[in-house]
């Protein structure tokens, strides 16, 4: 079904009773680092969690990049209204119906539920207070986009349970990237959509297009941007 896929390998508490111990004393989220999601994002599933100081790296069909300069997680608006924060496919983001956020906007901080749905980990804000963003200033250092394509060396590598797969387009393309086995037989699919420039993320979780578990081995990504192409080896460790 939709949700099984949708939730699919999630990690998250089922709730058979509550107990009432107090009132009035939110929970304080858990500051982490984009480092800190990327090196083990399976850690941070279904925890509030508090990211500080990151800019708006690319945008894709359904999600923004946020990125460090270095390391990048994606974040999301699925669980708040659009006149709250909405992303627009493949440009921009609108905040509160009236602050337009394009690529190189800063967020002096971000505050959400790490979680795992439809193949990605993210950040999903639970309201317009989650989001603590920068003003616009002269001041500002400007984020260039890419010049050139590059795909980066998968991280971790071995893995386990999940590597991270970054890219750079410097003009709209046409992507897929897709990940083989030694014999040349396709295992899954992590992109087939049309990209917008900017630095982009994607995860491997070692599963196939049925979301069954692959053999630890060697594996192969293939992105094709374009008229651009790039390979590159990850080993998978059960």
């Amino acid at each position: 079904s939709n949700n099984y896929w949708r939730w699919f390998g999630n990690t998250n508490i089922a709730v058979t009773t509550i107990t009432k111990l107090s009132g009035g004393d939110p929970i304080a989220p858990t500051v982490v680092t984009l480092a800190d999601l990327e090196e083990n994002p399976e850690m941070w599933e279904s925890v509030l969690v508090k990211v500080e100081n990151s800019h708006i790296g690319a945008f894709n069909q359904y999600d923004l990049t946020i990125t460090d300069g270095t390391n990048s997680y994606l974040l999301d608006d699925d669980c708040v209204p659009d006149s709250v924060f909405t992303i627009s496919s493949y440009s921009h983001a609108v905040y509160n119906n009236s602050d337009t956020l394009q690529v190189g906007r800063y967020f002096d901080s971000i505050t959400g539920i790490s979680i795992f749905s439809y193949g990605t980990h993210k950040i999903e804000i639970r309201s317009g207070n989650d989001l603590d963003i920068a003003p616009v200033s002269v001041a500002d250092p400007v984020v260039e986009l890419p010049e050139a394509f590059k795909l980066y060396p998968a991280y971790p590598n071995p893995f386990n349970p999940v590597t991270f797969i970054r890219f750079d387009l410097p003009e709209f393309a046409d992507v897929k990237v897709i990940v083989y086995n030694m014999r040349g037989q396709l295992v899954k699919t992590l992109v087939n959509e049309h990209l917008g420039p900017g630095q982009h993320l994607r995860v491997w979780d070692g599963t196939n297009n049925m979301n069954e578990s692959v053999s630890s081995g060697l594996y192969i990504a293939r992105i094709k941007a374009g008229n651009a192409m790039a390979v590159q080896k990850m080993t998978f460790l059960k």
